[in-house]
């Protein structure tokens, strides 16, 4: 069985892999010119899919645009696919009842409408959720479901070796080593081509050698997969790869390669965010450390990996207990429904037998009614024909008399009517005069409230501006007048030096005296806001800043680069601008390149009713796509090699938003940061 399983193996190497699926990219650009139609619901939910390890809230937002778009369509295949890629999207984050839900929600729409596509992919993902809460035993149920559902359509058979490889990752998990086998030699049937998890495959078939202690062989299936893994892009089975390459050299005591092996699954399940399988990695590193030598750093691994583990262990009690909680409803959902169906048949039952009844006894009675009649008729026909005259005419003349009543006692009622619908009338009236003051005394005491919130966010922000200005802004001058206090010391006999000293203290020190008037203002802001703005020319106040960071200025030879053509005055608030310049500039020095000397351009443009001010410097940078969660929060640091407290972007930010502006950054490492300021163009 073994060479047979071998010579499978490398002759579905030698196939090849073709890739047939378009990059990300295309398929967006496909999706800009596809109309809102079915077509579109199912190309955002193949985008979905392909989102699932790369962004999770791009994958989330794309399948609810399917779902919306599908369900204004009425479109219920598009709604069967959107829950399923809304349920992939919720296992991979670990909410494993909600993915359920949206498994059983598209299997039972599916099912409505045959597709056993759907029906089978649903299936297989409810086996995966229940093989990460290690469920083995229900994991292999439901793949085996799923496998049935290709035996129902010839297009499915595609779908069977994945559902092969799935089964044979549970039994794998389950140590049940005989049937892992069993599955991925079924598995191993089918072409390369053919076969969509063709990597998964032979990772799992090294993992299955591993465990049977082969290593000659998990060694090689192993690097067969990795040639076949660094031809994609996909992250999972690298990461995967490196794992079990990690348990084969621990295994076989190469404890550097193994270390190595490591780390690089480290990094890959880091990016994913898939925190069981870095608890196993961290197991592994504490142990690859103890063997060599470093018993801190295994300790170090080893809290990590049981930190992990206890938060692995109680999201899985919890979905565990959502879970059971769903199939007790489910169940007391399925009891109800038996029992009303029984109650109906009941119900049902019992009117058959009273109608039956009512049929045989009304059957009788007219038998001996028509009976009764037949003699009646032929004993008194003739004394019927003498009366009916009589009859008729007395019967005319009570009708009549029962008519004159009713036209009587109808006049009277309609009176009565008309006199309570005036009152009615008269009463709605007086309810939609009330019910408009009641409106509009809500709708002034809404505005009265929030006008009072709104001042006292107002408030709030400008005792909060206040504090953080202080601190950042009376830092230089401090600073220099502590300086020249020590050079004064020094220079204690040189009387041209005192001096000059001197005349450089009461300098800086009416400077400060500027600036703490400049920040007491600002606590007028609250008061009313227009009181505080003023006509600032940019380029005085940049020489001001610049001023300030002078001494940094000098120290590293930065050069600071001004265009004001397209607006040189703004009208604003100057103490704001001049904190916003200098906490920018300052950021640029502090975090330059050491590779060459610092260069901030600053530069104001005009567009439509904004002006645009720009501060782009070619520092270290950072990368403002991973990073993008700590951009303008308050201590969020990007480099920890430069002294700060991470509260410079932070300020600049909120004296933005109060002067009604917008603020955006974008960065890369080793290139730079350009930061954008757009404010409404105001007049004086």
């Amino acid at each position: 069985m073994k060479g047979w399983l071998a010579i499978i193996i490398c002759w579905m190497s030698c196939t090849g892999f073709a890739q047939n699926q378009d990059g990300i990219d295309s398929l967006k650009a496909k999706l800009r010119t596809q109309p809102y139609d079915t077509n579109r619901v199912l190309l955002l939910c193949i985008i979905t899919q392909k989102y699932y390890d790369i962004n999770w809230d791009s994958a989330n937002y794309l399948a609810t645009q399917a779902l919306q778009l599908s369900q204004q369509l009425s479109y219920k295949r598009g709604i069967a696919w959107a829950d399923l890629r809304l349920g992939g999207v919720s296992s991979i984050r670990g909410d494993f009842p909600a993915a359920i839900s949206y498994f059983q929600k598209s299997i039972q729409l599916a099912d409505s409408l045959q597709d056993y596509e759907i029906v089978g992919r649903g299936l297989d993902n409810i086996g995966y959720c229940m093989y990460k809460l290690e469920d083995y035993y229900r994991a292999i149920a439901y793949y085996k479901r799923a496998l049935t559902c290709t035996q129902k359509s010839a297009s499915l058979e595609p779908l069977t070796v994945v559902f092969h490889i799935d089964i044979a990752m549970a039994n794998l998990a389950s140590k049940n080593l005989i049937e892992a086998e069993k599955s991925l030699v079924r598995a191993a049937t089918w072409k390369q081509e053919k076969n969509p998890r063709y990597s998964l495959m032979l990772n799992l078939f090294g993992s299955l050698r591993i465990e049977q202690k082969r290593y000659a062989e998990a060694d090689s299936i192993l690097r067969l997969a990795w040639g076949q893994i660094e031809k994609l892009e996909n992250v999972s089975d690298r990461a995967d790869n490196r794992y079990y390459f990690t348990r084969l050299k621990l295994a076989q005591d190469e404890i550097q390669t193994a270390y190595r092996y490591a780390l690089e699954a480290r990094d890959y399940y880091q990016v994913m965010g898939r925190t069981i399988d870095l608890e196993s990695i961290y197991s592994l590193l504490s142990a690859i450390e103890a063997k060599r030598g470093r018993i801190q750093q295994s300790l170090d691994y080893l809290l990590l990996s049981n930190k992990l583990r206890d938060s692995i262990q109680n999201g899985r009690a919890r979905n565990s207990a959502l879970l059971f909680e769903q199939r007790e409803q489910e169940k007391q959902a399925l009891a109800d429904q038996q029992e009303k169906i029984l109650q109906q048949a009941e119900k049902r039952n019992q009117q058959i037998i009273w109608i039956s009844s009512i049929l045989i006894l009304g059957s009788a009675a007219s038998g001996l009614l028509i009976a009764m009649r037949q003699k009646q008729r032929s004993n008194q026909k003739l004394l019927d024909l003498n009366e009916e005259l009589t009859t008729k005419d007395e019967n005319l003349e009570l009708a009549n008399e029962a008519l004159r009543h009713q036209q009587e006692k109808i006049a009277s009622q309609l009176e009565v009517i008309a006199d309570r619908n005036n009152k009615l009338q008269e009463a709605n009236e007086l309810i939609a005069v009330q019910n408009e003051k009641i409106n509009q005394e809500n709708e002034n005491l809404e505005k009265a409230v929030k006008e009072r919130t709104n001042e006292l966010v107002e408030y709030n922000q400008q005792l909060e501006q206040y504090s953080f200005v202080t601190a950042h802004n009376l830092r230089g001058p401090v600073a220099r007048i502590l300086g020249l206090g020590n050079v004064l010391k020094i220079s204690a006999n040189n009387v041209a030096e005192r001096e000059e000293i001197i005349d450089r203290m009461v300098a800086t020190t009416n400077e400060l005296d500027t600036v703490i008037n400049d920040l007491n203002k600002i606590l007028e802001v609250r008061k009313n806001n227009t009181d505080m703005y003023e006509t600032v020319d940019l380029s005085a106040e940049l020489q001001r800043v610049k001023e300030n960071l002078r001494s940094e200025i000098e120290k590293t030879q930065a050069t600071i680069q001004e265009d004001f053509h397209a607006v040189k005055n703004l009208y604003s608030i100057r103490p704001y601008i001049d904190s916003i310049l200098y906490n920018l500039i300052s950021n640029a020095i502090k975090y330059r390149n050491p590779d060459h000397r610092p260069v901030v351009a600053i530069k104001t443009n005009i567009r439509n009713d904004f002006v645009i001010l720009t501060v782009a410097d070619n520092g270290l940078g950072f990368d403002t796509e991973v990073n993008k969660s700590k951009l303008f929060h308050l201590y969020a640091r990007f480099h920890n090699h430069v002294e700060g407290r991470g509260m410079g972007l932070y300020l600049v930010k909120t004296q933005v938003m109060a002067l009604n502006g917008k603020i955006s950054i974008n960065s890369k490492p080793r290139v730079g940061t350009v930061i954008t300021i757009v404010f409404k163009q105001k007049k004086a």
